[in-house]
């Protein structure tokens, strides 16, 4: 998905939480954000092989997430591909934990502003795989290169992606592409 159609999903997304009672948009410290991705993000093995996660029915939310208390609630869909491109395996997945986010911060995509927002960051969390041999436990970390605090190795917008380990199955280790976002709601 290119940048500006991510811009502007994000902005009808908050149009419409602006319409939501005051009660859920409080100011607090207890951030939440959606997590949007209405692509593909990548992730590839050292063998070659590649998994490419997405959001439930495309339809470009995968859910949300809360930090303060650490909660999430979110779902999509894996293709794993070989290095020849062929597929693998397919299924699902649902998160189960939050384990992390680190903010990279928000109103920002190097140096240049987008509406405040919009935000980046790493977020890490335990998913159950439903594949075709059943179900499989692993971890998911979905990487956003927006706000100022994008670490100095993102040079661009291909270590967007995630990283997704399955123990004793297979580690995508590094971020192969994608185009995700956090949208603050409160």
């Amino acid at each position: 998905m290119t940048r500006l159609r991510r811009i502007g999903l994000a902005m009808a997304v908050t149009g419409l939480l602006a319409m939501t009672p005051g009660a859920v948009l409080a100011d607090s410290a207890n951030h939440s954000y959606l997590l949007v991705a209405e692509e593909a993000n990548i992730g590839t093995a050292p063998s070659g092989d590649t998994i490419h996660i997405t959001c439930e029915s495309g339809e470009g939310v995968c859910g949300s997430f809360a930090v303060n208390p650490k909660s999430i609630d979110a779902r999509g869909e894996f293709q794993h591909f070989l290095p020849d491109g062929s597929l693998f395996a397919q299924g699902t997945w649902t998160a189960t934990q939050l384990i992390s986010y680190q903010s990279y911060g928000c109103g920002e995509v190097f140096g240049q502003p987008i509406p405040p927002d919009l935000c980046g960051g790493e977020v890490k969390f335990a998913a159950t795989f439903s594949t075709p041999i059943g179900e499989l436990s692993g971890t998911i970390t979905v990487f956003c290169v927006v706000g100022p605090k994008a670490p100095a190795s993102i040079e661009h917008a291909f270590t967007e992606g995630v990283t997704v380990l399955v123990p004793g199955i297979v580690n995508f280790n590094h971020p192969g592409g994608g185009d995700n976002i956090y949208v603050q709601t409160s």
